[in-house]
């Protein structure tokens, strides 16, 4: 029979192992959620940056042609993930990274915040239809982009002062650069979907 107390070691040795692996993919996630939260505690100091941003980015976005109202949706995703890119091949990275997380948090909550409380249930139903769904998916691409990013930017900081050595070698840029390609092809496929959706569901809502 297998001792429990070994049973038990063991699922704690795995948990570690888990934690440690994905230490930085957790710190993202608590500082997204600090943004969301954060926002909603803001929010009615800052009411009227998040009217413009809603109009802009999802009102206005029904009088422009698909391939306009996708240009604008990849645009800004795309750019996201550039920046994020740029920043994980600086030794700098390791600290601004997840400030940016903070900030996607934070402007998520505040649009969410403001629909709530300026349009009630069709407010909750906007969010649910439209904004939730590709929004998801975009929180995952800035999740996984910026633990690379800081991974990248951390193995940079490593090798430079020479502290500690890097495991394995330094994470070769080209394969890094892969990376960040393939999250800005699903960015464009997920901006096909979400201009899809908008252009089907928006014609629903009247916030005018």
């Amino acid at each position: 029979m297998i001792n429990k107390g070994k049973v038990i070691s063991l699922k704690s040795v795995k948990n570690i192992n888990f934690f440690s692996k994905n230490k930085h993919l957790l710190l993202i996630c608590c500082v997204f959620l600090i943004g969301v939260f954060s926002s909603i505690l803001l929010y009615k100091s800052f009411s009227l940056p998040w009217q413009v941003a809603f109009n802009r980015l999802y009102l206005l976005r029904g009088k422009l042609s698909f391939l306009k109202s996708y240009a604008l949706s990849f645009g800004l995703s795309a750019t996201v993930i550039a920046v994020i890119f740029i920043f994980g091949t600086s030794m700098m990275g390791q600290g601004i990274i997840p400030c940016i997380n903070y900030l996607i948090g934070y402007f998520m909550g505040s649009v969410s915040a403001y629909l709530y409380t300026t349009y009630s249930l069709k407010g909750v139903a906007f969010n649910l239809l439209l904004i939730i769904p590709s929004g998801f998916i975009f929180i995952l691409l800035s999740f996984f982009a910026a633990k690379a990013a800081m991974e990248y930017s951390i193995n940079l900081s490593k090798l430079a002062t020479k502290k500690a050595p890097v495991p394995g070698g330094i994470i070769q840029f080209k394969n890094y650069a892969r990376l960040f390609l393939i999250l800005i092809i699903i960015s464009a496929v997920s901006s096909i979907i979400e201009t899809l959706i908008i252009k089907l569901f928006l014609g629903f809502f009247n916030f005018y």
